[in-house]
């Protein structure tokens, strides 16, 4: 903060939160106030780039249907490429490269093509912050199999069984899930 006209901000964050900061600082080699002042500006700043989105669609389909080889090192960049541009995805975004479409549709009742209601947009909102804090304790092939594994915490029901049609993050099923992910990332961390 070294513009003369900057102001310190205390805003309380829930402790999940806070380390998950302390994780993605960490990553990126800069404090939790340098992390979160740059979200801030990324977030209130509007876009410098604009896309043609029409034309980015076509020229992405035409790279695909284009016969090419692929070697395991491309790969890997392409791979490495996502999990570096994840933090940056919009929420949606990220939890649906998480998840998968199917499992996303499972889980918030949104199909992928589907506009976003409010009730879904608080539901994809509550299953990205579970995600999120599953993520200090699994890797993405564990978070995606949290959601459909069976639990004995739950009574032999995977954590996506308890999630009803047209369920809120206010639920007291949603609330026992959000609890369990927490518990169990604290267990995995021991």
């Amino acid at each position: 903060m070294n513009d003369p006209e900057s102001r310190a901000l205390s805003v309380p964050v829930d402790r999940w939160l806070l380390e998950e900061l302390k994780v993605r600082a960490q990553a990126m080699e800069c404090s939790v106030e340098e992390l979160v002042a740059g979200v801030l500006v990324a977030y209130v700043t509007p876009p410098a780039l604009t896309l043609d989105l029409e034309q980015l669609g076509e020229a992405m389909l035409e790279a695909i249907q284009a016969p090419q080889e692929h070697s395991e090192l491309s790969m890997a960049a392409a791979a490495e490429l996502l999990t570096r541009l994840q933090p940056f995805l919009p929420h949606d975004s990220a939890t649906r490269a998480l998840l998968g479409d199917e499992l996303i549709e499972q889980l918030t009742g949104l199909p992928a093509s589907a506009p976003t209601t409010g009730e879904a947009a608080a539901r994809l909102a509550a299953v990205t912050g579970v995600c999120q804090l599953l993520t200090g304790g699994y890797s993405e092939a564990g978070v995606r199999r949290w959601w459909t594994r069976a639990r004995r915490q739950l009574n032999g029901a995977a954590p996506l069984d308890l999630l009803t049609t047209g369920w809120t993050p206010d639920d007291a099923a949603f609330r026992r899930l959000r609890t369990l992910a927490a518990a169990d990332v604290e267990f995995s961390a021991t």
